[in-house]
């Protein structure tokens, strides 16, 4: 889901969708051959993708407050 601030208020993605996102975006980036990028979290690539998606996070839950 992506962020929407409308007439019905803010509506922000959660931190599995960002996630999620954010994955999905690497791949497609950087796994064109479609041998899929490993995530894992003891995996640099999965540390990052978490720490990212923790900043991701943070910022909408200030915006929420």
């Amino acid at each position: 889901m992506a962020d929407i601030l409308n007439k019905d208020g803010l509506t922000l993605s959660t931190y599995n969708e960002l996630l999620s996102a954010i994955q999905s975006a690497m791949n497609s980036i950087y796994a064109t051959d479609g041998d899929l990028i490993n995530f894992d979290s003891e995996t640099p690539d999965g540390q990052f993708t978490n720490i990212l998606t923790q900043i991701g996070s943070d910022a909408r839950q200030l915006a929420i407050e």
